[in-house]
């Protein structure tokens, strides 16, 4: 069983994508997204299970108890909100930590920016808007804060901020997507990294 435990390991490392980067060879971000995932998808898709799963399970519970949705088109409208919502906060916070994860080759580093960046998104969204009189529309680039009021907007509940426009906080959250994601594909390709 150890000779079937090794060539396991051997063939599974083998299907691992192996790559080492020019300096600091141990701390490369890239490795750590290589070492986890085997490519972005992968990852984004891990994201999006871990963030609509829960949901869903919820979904099936209530309607098990007779306390979910009425009939197939209603079960399958909330199903879909569901599936958009994940797909949604996945996506900004996925591209949000990937693109400032991209800008150092540190994990510790990294961890922390994401953090700070949340946080001081937040605080400094809200004390420009309540405090200095900016435009509501500064929430948008509260991380905090735009994905969730999309969602809210996307179930139809009542809104937190109504002077948001739910056009705006699509536009803003496809941009935070995408700007994450596109600065760590500008980072990697820019990368010099060895087979």
């Amino acid at each position: 069983t150890d000779r079937a435990d090794a060539r396991r390991r051997q063939i599974h490392d083998e299907r691992r994508p192996k790559a080492t980067c020019a300096n600091h060879e141990d701390t490369r971000c890239l490795q750590l997204l290589l070492a986890l995932t085997a490519n972005l998808a992968q990852h984004f898709l891990d994201r999006e299970l871990g963030t609509v799963g829960p949901p869903f399970i919820q979904l099936v519970g209530y309607s098990f108890e007779g306390a979910g949705p009425d009939g197939v088109s209603g079960w399958l409208g909330i199903a879909w909100r569901i599936v958009v919502s994940g797909v949604i906060v996945a996506a900004v916070f996925s591209g949000v930590a990937l693109g400032l994860a991209s800008l150092t080759d540190r994990r510790a580093w990294a961890s922390v920016g994401i953090v700070l960046l949340l946080l001081l998104s937040g605080v400094v969204t809200s004390v420009l808007v309540e405090t200095a009189d900016v435009d509501t529309r500064a929430y948008l680039f509260n991380l905090l804060l735009a994905p969730f009021e999309l969602v809210v907007r996307i179930y139809g509940e009542t809104s937190e901020q109504p002077d948001l426009g739910t056009t705006e906080l699509w536009i803003a959250n496809i941009a935070w997507a995408a700007g994450g994601f596109g600065l760590c594909w500008y980072r990697y390709q820019r990368m010099a990294v060895s087979r």
